[in-house]
């Protein structure tokens, strides 16, 4: 099967392949929809919720196949597509190119 990513800029592929992989490989375990878990910026402090909890983040992606052997992995909401692009400015500097 071919992967088509749209509107998820080429350094989150790159810096989350490993999820995307366990996605693929547990896709009928776990659905079409993945949230991918974000790695910290350098230099960010961990932030605790009320419990003392890490707070994580992330966002929510939408696998949809299609008969031509293609799976479109897109970001749920115009809200997810926002948050990766931040994430994705914020990460850019510790991507080794």
């Amino acid at each position: 099967m071919i992967t088509k990513f749209e509107r998820i800029p080429d350094i989150f592929v790159e810096l989350y392949d490993y999820q995307f992989r366990v996605w693929a490989e547990e896709y009928r375990k776990r659905g079409p929809r993945q949230a991918i878990n974000f790695r910290r910026p350098p230099g960010a402090p961990l932030l605790y919720d009320g419990e003392g909890r890490v707070i994580q983040f992330g966002a929510w992606l939408v696998a949809e196949p299609e008969d031509n052997g293609v799976m479109r992995i897109r970001p749920a909401s115009d809200q997810d597509e926002e948050v990766i692009v931040r994430h994705c400015r914020e990460m850019r500097g510790s991507v080794v190119q």
